[in-house]
């Protein structure tokens, strides 16, 4: 029972976070973009969420044991290289994106510019995965 329990905390916490990138998009967009769902980057970080509660699930499955602790440092170099690489990632593209539309000549497949995170991106995903992982082991 407890493994089910783990692993609803954490597929629940990925599904809510990207589902609220879809409702966000919805609000200030006013469209529907279905691809969004499985999409990298943005508000909540879906990573973020993810992580937060594979450590908060194997903290009520094994306390602060040394899993716990190395799942933890694992979300926290999740988290940072979401905001760090990731992100830098993200605005290369944007910067190649603009290069390579202002010659003419180049034929490229446009790069994906949504990558990485911000700091609060990552703090609200966060937050939604202990959030996430509390209820299930909770109730």
């Amino acid at each position: 029972m407890a493994n089910i329990q783990l692993v609803l905390a954490v597929v629940l916490a990925w599904f809510l976070a990207q589902l609220i990138k879809v409702i966000i998009d919805v609000i200030e967009k006013r469209e529907i973009t279905p691809t969004l769902i499985l999409s990298s980057g943005g508000m909540p970080s879906s990573h973020s969420a993810f992580v937060t509660a594979l450590a908060t699930a194997v903290y009520f499955e094994h306390g602060l044991s040394v899993l716990f602790w190395v799942v933890a440092a694992f979300a926290l170099i999740v988290m940072h290289d979401s905001m760090t690489v990731r992100r830098m990632v993200g605005e290369q593209a944007v910067a190649l994106n603009t290069l390579f539309n202002a010659v003419k000549k180049v034929k490229y497949n446009k790069l994906n510019t949504m990558m990485g995170h911000t700091l609060l991106q990552v703090i609200v995903g966060a937050v939604l995965g202990i959030l996430v992982g509390f209820v299930v082991y909770l109730f």
